[in-house]
């Protein structure tokens, strides 16, 4: 992603600290926890290589630069974007994929929004954890989204820390962030219930 790119987005100088600082969610079995173990994140720089090529500088750990419908076919559980104006498939910027345990998909938008997926697996249910981050401070709200699915958002920070949607469905756990200081919550949220109604009824790839 070139620099140019990071100054239309609006980021923060250094978007892996505000990560750290304050997401919040999931996955025990592959220790992936917003907010203490965010893997790799770091800020783009210039020369971002071609898709398919794998970089020492990238968003994702072990992840590889590819396109939207590789992603698609690479991800072995259901992977479907989200269709609002902040968020849909004219605007991405990049895809990662890591396909080594823990697999997940990275997509960012031009709007600032990202959205992060795995196979959910994690003990109990969303809303448990939901309440554990919050018992360590997250400040999330459990709403009921498209379907009834319960979904975790977490305002932007006074300490810099990024807006975040997260929900469960269909064994996916997708993670919607505003990476942008332009992304609101309710982008986010409009995100995830664009999201949700196909995803509950897709198929893995």
């Amino acid at each position: 992603m070139s620099m140019s790119h990071e100054t239309s987005r609006s980021r923060r100088p250094n978007p892996s600290a505000a990560l750290l600082a304050g997401l919040g969610i999931l996955t025990v079995g592959a220790v992936f926890v917003w907010g203490s173990s965010r893997p790799n994140v770091r800020p783009p720089t210039a020369g971002t290589p071609v898709a398919g090529t794998i970089s020492t500088d990238k968003p994702l750990a072990g992840g590889v630069q590819t396109s939207l419908s590789s992603a698609r076919t690479s991800f072995t559980s259901a992977l479907v974007t989200p269709n609002t104006n902040m968020a849909n498939d004219s605007g991405i910027e990049d895809v990662w994929v890591r396909s080594s345990s823990p697999q997940e998909v990275l997509i960012e938008y031009a709007s600032g929004v990202a959205m992060l997926v795995r196979p959910a697996d994690f003990p109990g249910t969303p809303e448990d954890w939901y309440q554990k981050q919050n018992a360590q401070g997250s400040n999330g709200s459990l709403l009921k989204g498209a379907g009834g699915v319960t979904e975790f958002a977490v305002p932007r920070g006074s300490d810099g820390s990024l807006p975040s949607v997260t929900f469960v469905s269909n064994k996916v756990e997708v993670n919607l962030i505003g990476e942008g200081d332009g992304v609101a919550l309710t982008d986010l949220e409009a995100a995830a219930d664009s999201i949700l109604p196909r995803l509950s009824s897709s198929s893995a790839s």
